[in-house]
C-alpha cells in the first residue's frame, strides 16, 4: 500500500471511528434521559398507589387474573 493509500485508509478509519462513538454517546444520554424519566413515573405511581390502598388491591387482583 503506498503512503498516501495509507494515509487515506487511517483517516477514513478515524472519522468513521468519531461517527461512532458520536453515535454511542447519543445513544447513552438519550437511554439515560428515558431511565430518568421512567424513575420519575415510578416514584409518581408509587406515590398514587400509597394514597389510595384499594387500588393496590385491585393491582395486585387483576395481576393474580391474568
Amino acid at each position: 500500500m503506498k503512503s498516501h493509500d495509507l494515509g487515506v485508509a487511517v483517516l477514513t478509519n478515524q472519522a468513521q471511528s468519531n461517527i461512532f462513538v458520536t453515535e454511542l454517546y447519543r445513544r447513552w444520554v438519550e437511554a439515560e434521559s428515558m431511565r430518568e424519566n421512567l424513575e420519575r413515573d415510578n416514584r409518581s405511581l408509587r406515590r398514587k398507589i400509597q394514597r389510595a390502598p384499594e387500588a393496590e388491591k385491585k393491582i395486585a387482583q387483576l395481576t393474580l387474573d391474568l
